[in-house]
């Protein structure tokens, strides 16, 4: 049945003493969409918003390229990408439109070097706008951001534009490349949009953690997810984790004492 959603709830204990103590139990929800939802695929609506400052140069910056030019070879006709690049000002290299030409898409990217410093505010700023100009409901709508630095005293920007994203549909995938960025900065820019935060060692591997942020991205069958729990008397809920793709700590809402909702964002056909 099209739009048909599997839940299979495993409890820590198969009952609970009657006792005046409180007693805590951990469920475990597994919620996977089935029958014919899960065939065929959203389309992707993409931008990548990249540090390309000083300290990006050398190997980064082209393991950088080849795996934008890997993303671009990746998605299909009816996709649409965008990339932003920043250091002290921001550029959008390629506007938002659909990939039909991938050669001539690849050979903007060739024109990416790094110089300068590190004003990640205008490239997120510039990377949401590229976003919306395409934004739909029924697209997969996303922006990747990749940093290996400090950004220059606009904190409190990034996460107002975070929370901008986040308001329109359009979580930020925020990753931290090498030693010297903002482990802080980017999970709260991944928190305030409703994305995820990532931690790439070297830049050997941007090609593998673009690729799997890809292949996520076309397995989704579900967006703007939710799960209601109606509790018994004197049943709280006290938190929840997502643990799939990446582990997280959920956000609740109680509209009254008996009942709790929680966003779980999107579910994947696999």
């Amino acid at each position: 049945m099209a739009g048909e959603v599997s839940l299979n709830c495993t409890l820590s204990k198969n009952y609970v003493p009657v006792t005046q103590e409180p007693q805590k139990l951990y469920a475990l929800v597994d919620v996977q969409v089935a029958g014919e939802s899960v065939t065929g695929r959203m389309p992707i609506n993409l931008n990548l918003v990249l540090d390309h400052s000083g300290s990006m140069s050398g190997k980064k910056i082209a393991d950088l390229r080849e795996a934008v030019k890997f993303v671009i070879d990746q998605l299909e006709p009816d996709d649409i990408i965008s990339v932003t690049i920043f250091n002290d000002s921001v550029d959008v290299i390629l506007p938002s439109q659909s990939v039909s030409d991938k050669d001539q898409l690849k050979s903007l990217i060739d024109g990416i070097d790094a110089d300068d410093g590190t004003t990640m505010s205008l490239g997120m700023k510039a990377g949401l706008d590229e976003v919306a100009k395409n934004f739909a409901p029924d697209k997969v709508n996303r922006i990747l951001l990749l940093t290996d630095g400090q950004t220059n005293g606009d904190e409190d920007k990034c996460e107002e534009i975070a929370k901008e994203a986040g308001s329109k549909g359009i979580p930020i995938n925020a990753m931290g490349l090498g030693d010297d960025w903002n482990a802080e900065l980017l999970s709260q820019i991944a928190n305030h949009s409703g994305g995820s935060s990532t931690f790439l060692k070297e830049p050997g591997v941007i090609t593998c953690v673009f690729q799997g942020e890809v292949r996520w991205l076309q397995a989704i069958a579900a967006q703007n997810s939710e799960v209601t729990f109606r509790l018994t008397k004197d049943v709280t809920m006290e938190r929840v984790h997502r643990t799939i793709p990446d582990i997280a700590q959920l956000g609740l809402t109680a509209p009254d004492d008996r009942t709790v909702s929680v966003q779980i964002g999107e579910l994947s056909k696999d």
